[in-house]
């Protein structure tokens, strides 16, 4: 009985001994978060470097965010493992959107940093069209405010539809950004360049102007199916037709 007895203690003197070891193991990390970090360069309109830091980032959809520091690096905190949307913000400077960003490791760092120039404050306060190059362009012709000269160059767009409404969201076309230096600026554009667009001899185009930056900030968006400008400037004059040389 006593040999026994002795057995029992040992017994329950090994399974206190393990019940105190677990009790004392420290908190391991959740396996299946982990942070998201990376970086911005921001510019003024016309490409300057500005502040990098005060940008906010954060995932779309969900209360986690981040603040850039001066080096424009920001770091999001234990997030969940998925694929995510990641929203840049800042006072002046058009919403830019990173989309389809994989996180599935403790540590993401999001490659390919982007450069983001702050919202144009360029308006276009008129705009017109004419037939040139012996009817076989066209000629349009705009103003800008601030005044477009050499000192102080302007970067303007413009969007092109078959239709009265075209706008920045409403387009068959966009061309590349221009910077003019004078006001009114000239922009001139041959019937190949608006064929090669897709257009046809005869068919009627609308066209529309606003003012752009430096970095566009521009992005596709996969849920609306088209291409995102941020940066324009809205004030625009009403958009004119021409007919296809």
């Amino acid at each position: 009985m006593k040999i026994r007895n002795s057995f029992a203690l040992v017994l329950l003197s090994i399974v206190m001994f393990s019940c105190g070891n677990d009790d004392d193991t420290p908190n391991q990390p959740d396996p299946m978060v982990g942070n998201i970090s990376g970086g911005v360069n921001l510019f003024d309109e016309a490409g300057m470097p500005a502040d990098n830091s005060g940008m906010t980032v954060n995932i779309e959809g969900s209360s986690i965010e981040a603040t850039t520091n001066t080096d424009g690096e920001f770091s999001l905190i234990d997030v969940p493992y998925g694929d995510y949307t990641l929203v840049f913000q800042k006072n002046d400077y058009g919403t830019f959107k990173r989309f389809d960003v994989e996180h599935n490791q403790q540590a993401t760092f999001v490659t390919n940093i982007p450069s983001l120039s702050q919202r144009s404050s360029t308006e276009i306060t008129e705009l017109s069209s004419s037939t040139g190059g012996g009817g076989n362009s066209i000629i349009v012709n705009g103003r800008t405010d601030p005044d477009a000269n050499n000192s102080n160059p302007r970067i303007i767009r413009f969007f092109l539809f078959d239709g009265s409404d075209v706008s920045d969201t409403n387009f068959d076309v966009v061309l590349d950004p221009i910077q003019v230096e004078i006001t009114p600026f000239e922009f001139e554009l041959s019937q190949s360049d608006l064929l090669d667009q897709g257009f046809q001899s005869g068919q009627i185009i609308f066209i529309r102007c606003y003012g752009e930056s430096f970095y566009a900030n521009n992005y596709e968006d996969p849920t609306l199916g088209r291409m995102i400008y941020p940066n324009v400037n809205g004030v625009s004059a009403d958009a004119v037709s021409f007919t296809v040389p």
